[in-house]
């Protein structure tokens, strides 16, 4: 099984960005909680996200045409 090497890549790059942003701003700012939410919050939140989405579209590289 070979994957799609663009859609791998793209999935790691997503990956990576969303992985640093998330990271970067939950060490930066304040995150808080869901009921009072800091000045982190979205951002982190998002970059999680990202790197959710990046994960799919990397593991879907993977499934045969």
């Amino acid at each position: 099984m070979k994957p799609d090497i663009r859609d791998l890549i793209a999935g790691i790059a997503i990956i990576s960005v969303g992985l640093f942003v998330a990271l970067y701003a939950s060490s930066q700012y304040e995150v808080g909680e869901a009921a009072r939410m800091g000045p982190g919050y979205f951002p982190t939140m998002l970059g999680w996200i990202m790197a959710g989405v990046g994960l799919i579209i990397a593991l879907l590289s993977f499934r045969t045409t």
